[in-house]
C-alpha cells in the first residue's frame, strides 16, 4: 500500500521537484483568447507566450476541477490500494478543495476503507508548493502517512505570502481593488503589496511608489518575520520577471541565513488574475504576520 501525496497546479511548484519526489497533480483549467487548456506547469505552452499575451490584451478565465475528477482520481487510487494525502488550493481563492471534500464524502460509503485526507492549505502558487515539498521530503525519509499529514495542518499557517503585481488593472478586473482605486494608483504609479492571511484570503497590505520601493517592503517584511529555525527554503514566484526576482533572491542571500532558493515562474491560473510583472515571496515564520 502506498500512499500518494497528490496536490493541484496552482501550487507553481517546478516540474523537475514533483519528478524527483512522485508528487501528482491535478490540473486546473485556463481559457486564453479562445483557447482552453489545462495548467499542466508551463509543459503545453510556455510562460512568457502566456503573459505576452494578456501584456497585448487578451482575455482570460479559469476553472477549478470538478467533483468527477476528484472522483475519477481518487476511485482510481482505491482500485490499486493506494491512500491519498491532497494538499489543495487554498478555498478562499478557488472551489477545488470544496469539489475534493465533496467526492471525498461520496465515496466515504461506497469504499469505506479507502484512507484518504483533503486539507485545505490555505495557501496560494509557491506557498503551497512549499507546503507540499516539505510534506514530500518528510514521506521520502519515511514519515508515516498520519504523522505527515498532523505536521501538514500544524505547518501551513507558518507560511508567509507576500506580493506585489506590475500592472493594477488585473486586480481591478477580479474585484480586489475599485475602479477608482485602479485609475489613481496606475497614474501615481502606486505599486501595491499584498498578503494571503490565515484563512487563505488575499488581502491588500500597504501601498509603495514605485516598484522598487515594493520590494523594499517585501525584504523588509521577511527581516521581521522570517524564523530560519523553522526551514530555510525560501520561494520566489514570478509572472515572467525572472531578472526581479533573482534580484530579490540576492538581496535575501544576502541578508539571512537561506539553504535553499526555489524560483518558477507564476502559472497561469493565478497569472490570470494577478498578471504579468506579480512578483511573490513565501517563507516560514512563527506566524502569518
Amino acid at each position: 500500500m502506498a500512499t500518494i501525496l497528490l496536490t493541484d497546479s496552482c501550487c507553481d511548484l517546478p516540474v523537475e521537484i514533483m519528478q524527483r519526489y512522485n508528487i501528482e497533480m491535478v490540473s486546473l483549467t485556463y481559457i486564453v483568447g479562445d483557447v482552453e487548456r489545462l495548467d499542466d506547469l508551463w509543459q503545453t505552452q510556455d510562460a512568457p507566450s502566456f503573459y505576452n499575451q494578456m501584456r497585448a490584451g487578451s482575455p482570460t478565465k479559469t476553472s477549478q476541477v470538478n467533483v468527477d475528477k476528484f472522483l475519477a482520481i481518487f476511485r482510481a487510487a482505491a482500485a490499486k490500494g493506494d491512500n491519498i494525502i491532497y494538499i489543495a488550493f487554498s478555498s478562499a481563492l478557488s472551489g477545488t478543495a470544496n469539489a475534493a471534500t465533496l467526492a471525498q464524502k461520496m465515496l466515504q460509503t461506497e469504499i469505506p476503507d479507502f484512507k484518504l485526507a483533503v486539507i485545505d492549505s490555505k495557501c496560494a502558487s509557491l506557498g503551497q508548493g512549499l507546503l507540499v515539498y516539505e510534506a514530500a521530503k518528510r514521506l521520502a525519509a519515511g514519515a508515516s502517512a498520519d504523522d505527515t499529514i498532523a505536521w501538514v495542518k500544524q505547518s501551513f499557517g507558518q507560511i508567509n505570502h507576500w506580493f506585489t503585481v506590475g500592472d493594477l488593472e488585473y486586480l481591478k478586473r477580479g474585484g480586489r481593488i475599485s475602479p477608482l482605486a485602479g485609475a489613481v494608483g496606475t497614474l501615481l504609479q502606486i505599486k501595491p503589496v499584498l498578503r494571503v492571511d490565515d484563512e487563505g484570503r488575499l488581502v491588500p497590505w500597504a501601498k509603495a511608489r514605485g516598484r522598487k520601493k515594493a520590494l523594499d517592503m517585501l525584504c523588509d517584511m521577511m527581516s521581521r518575520q522570517y524564523d530560519s529555525s523553522i526551514c530555510q527554503t525560501v520561494a520566489i514566484s514570478h509572472a515572467d520577471c525572472l531578472a526581479d526576482a533573482q534580484s530579490l533572491a540576492d538581496r535575501i542571500r544576502t541578508a539571512m541565513p537561506v539553504d535553499e532558493f526555489i524560483i518558477s515562474q507564476i502559472g497561469p491560473v493565478i497569472g490570470s488574475h494577478a498578471g504579468p510583472e506579480t512578483l511573490a515571496l513565501f517563507f516560514y515564520g512563527e506566524n502569518r504576520g
